[in-house]
């Protein structure tokens, strides 16, 4: 069972010239095991801020962030960066719009770098990363290096990589937004299928309507909070 409480965070830029820019202020979010919970909002609004902030990439200006599942509590604003490195490799996956593959290695190198981090085993997260380039079906492609795959096959490696720590989270920030239909209706039926046969709690953000409608809980994004549309 996990729990992540995002409670009354803000986030504020402040330029050389002390002018500053609030993106957002006094946003709550509670993520719990087994969830699909889509942001959509405008573009500018903030929904990229906030996923760096919940994937522990970026630091609110205020509020309070804790985590909790059955061997790991913190609070993710008074940890240090070895903490914080292990909760990122360790209960999050992260998928954004641009897949972000190393180009000189394969598809299966590219899954199983997190694990190579983790310090896995090789047999294992050999096995593993191969075992979701099927899940994923581009098993025919392991050998491929990212310029020989399509988008949306590069997507799915990017995919297969954010899940191969078998992480609590996935966090998914516009994961269709360079894709045609097709593909992002393949992405929709993955991230179900991660969420179901995985337990997998997944957020994201996105501008596609068709894509926050395979998440029961959805909320709206303005400046001042977020508005639940589920």
């Amino acid at each position: 069972m996990i729990k992540y409480n995002i409670q009354n965070i803000s986030k504020t830029y402040t330029n050389p010239n002390s002018d500053s820019l609030t993106v957002f202020k006094d946003l709550s979010l509670n993520l719990e095991s087994n969830q699909i919970v889509s942001i959509v909002g405008a573009s500018g609004v903030g929904k990229s801020t906030l996923l760096h902030i919940i994937g522990s990439i970026d630091t609110p200006t205020t509020g309070s962030l804790h985590y909790s599942d059955y061997n790991m509590e913190l609070d993710l604003l008074n940890c240090n960066e070895s903490k914080l490195n292990n909760f990122r490799n360790s209960k999050l996956g992260f998928i954004f719009q641009f897949h972000h593959l190393l180009p000189e290695f394969t598809a299966l190198e590219n899954v199983m770098i997190p694990a190579m981090i983790a310090n896995t085993k090789k047999k294992d997260y050999e096995a593993k990363a191969k075992e979701l380039l099927e899940f994923v079906g581009i098993s025919n492609r392991a050998s491929y290096k990212p310029k020989k795959m399509s988008g949306g096959e590069q997507q799915r490696v990017a995919i297969a990589r954010a899940i191969i720590n078998d992480p609590k989270i996935l966090i998914a920030d516009e994961p269709t937004g360079n894709l045609d239909s097709r593909n992002s209706e393949i992405i929709s039926e993955l991230f179900i299928r991660i969420n179901k046969e995985f337990g997998t709690t997944i957020l994201t953000a996105t501008h596609s309507k068709e894509f926050a409608a395979i998440a029961p809980i959805r909320y709206e994004m303005k400046p001042d909070g977020l508005t639940n549309i589920s």
